[in-house]
């Protein structure tokens, strides 16, 4: 990445884009929902006609569940739930086929971080999608996931498939990983019967 410049730069940003893990903090505060939804198509100017970008943002809202009457709103607004939904939406806003996120259900209560990464799945299969997830939840790992990479200071431990990596961990560090994944067994002082 650091060696793109110029149109390769700009075609990269156009086809990987960022959701970070803090709505609070990754959403400009002083912009409606729409603005903030429209801002990577000004930025990178791929339309400057008002109403096609009002056109594409409608659109991308439906897509992500938004209501319409609350693009005019600014994010103060909205629950956490409903601004990781608008990012999301800023996200796909310029049609990428690759998508980093960045702990992206990490500050979400458990119900909305379900249906937000069922949300997402979906978004995987009808876009067709590549989705690098970074998450210290193993679980939002097994639910997201094919592959996994399982780093141990910026390091790569371990890499393969989902099932393997978890049922068959190789190495010590992810074996103490799932070893570390709270059960039933292992929560002490719980009666399963």
């Amino acid at each position: 990445m650091n060696d793109l410049n110029g149109s390769s730069l700009k075609a990269f940003r156009q086809h990987a884009q960022m959701v970070f893990q803090d709505p609070y903090g990754s959403l400009n505060q002083r912009l409606t929902d729409r603005d903030i939804i429209a801002e990577p198509l000004e930025a990178m100017q791929l339309t400057k006609n008002r109403n096609e970008i009002d056109l594409r943002v409608r659109e991308i809202a439906i897509r992500c569940r938004l209501d319409l009457e609350h693009l005019r709103r600014l994010p103060h607004a909205f629950s956490g739930g409903q601004r990781q939904w608008i990012a999301i939406a800023r996200a796909l806003i310029c049609h990428p086929s690759f998508i980093v996120a960045d702990e992206a259900v990490g500050t979400l209560d458990v119900s909305i971080q379900a249906e937000t990464l069922d949300f997402i799945k979906e978004l995987q299969k009808e876009l067709g999608l590549t989705i690098l997830s970074i998450s210290h939840d193993l679980s939002v790992i097994t639910n997201l996931c094919e592959q996994v990479i399982v780093m141990q200071h910026g390091k790569i431990v371990e890499q393969g498939p989902v099932e393997q990596i978890f049922l068959e961990p190789k190495e010590d560090y992810t074996w103490n990983l799932m070893s570390a994944i709270p059960t039933l067994d292992n929560l002490g002082g719980i009666n399963a019967s």
